[in-house]
């Protein structure tokens, strides 16, 4: 099922590498050397660190706090495309602007696998452990006459409290584990209602958060894409699952 408006505001594919044959320091010089040499249209760049604390063993005090350096983000000049980079990482993320067209999955997986075989060859690496893929849907459901939203309407998956005591419900965050979405994958779905929809007469706001992750193996680039092929159809399995019939013509389905 293809929908004319998908939900999808962001969605990034990550690669995760073995350090074995690790060949190159990596800190934020070489971080920025990596982005300036294969990615100079990504010229808006953010940098991200870790504080490495160290606690007296006896008198429990703080003794000394490092700022350690974790990764690079890096954006095109519209923000909708960003390279992810750290000692053992490299992802692609993939971000909607405004009302253009959404490039889909294909797309995002090309970027992706590019900047996995260039980070490879820049850092001397060769050994992939894991791979994740990751969507982050924006769905607004409008409100009934009486300015509520009947959950069981438009989803399959929905928190409940019973009447009495509890009320109404005012806002929630439902995270569930689920089965495989193909073999060798951990599966997180979380839904979440979001507060800056709460002032809106007409609607309502939920966040829908998919995180699929491979188990830890070893890959190379085309096991890796294979991989997410089947973790996306996956997905979209669970999602077209996760809403009633209702829920997903907000989105437009193509009829073939």
């Amino acid at each position: 099922m293809r929908f004319k408006k998908p939900p999808v505001i962001e969605s990034w594919i990550e690669f995760k590498i073995g350090l074995s044959d690790e060949s190159r320091v990596w800190d934020e010089n070489t971080a920025k050397e990596f982005i300036s040499k294969y990615f100079a249209e990504f010229k808006q760049q953010e940098i991200f660190g870790l504080a490495e604390v160290k606690i007296d063993p006896k008198t429990r005090e703080l003794s000394k706090t490092e700022m350690l350096f974790e990764r690079i983000r890096a954006f095109t000049k519209d923000r909708d495309k960003c390279i992810q980079a750290g000692r053992n990482l490299v992802g692609f993320n993939q971000i909607r602007q405004g009302v253009l067209e959404w490039p889909g999955y294909e797309c995002m997986k090309d970027n992706a696998s590019d900047a996995l075989q260039k980070y490879l060859d820049f850092r001397g690496l060769s050994t992939l452990v894991s791979v994740s893929l990751h969507y982050l849907d924006i769905v607004a459901i409008p409100k009934g006459k009486d300015g509520k939203i009947k959950l069981e309407e438009y989803f399959t998956i929905y928190p409940h409290l019973p009447d009495g005591p509890f009320g109404a419900m005012s806002g929630f965050r439902i995270v569930m584990q689920l089965p495989e979405a193909c073999k060798g994958s951990n599966v997180t779905l979380s839904i979440q209602s979001l507060p800056a929809f709460a002032s809106s007469k007409d609607k309502g706001g939920f966040a829908i958060d998919w995180h699929v992750s491979s188990s830890q193996g070893t890959y190379n680039i085309g096991s890796a894409c294979k991989w997410l092929d089947e973790a996306h159809s996956g997905l979209r399995g669970l999602f077209e699952a996760a809403f009633t019939r209702q829920g997903l013509n907000l989105f437009e389905p193509e009829v073939r």
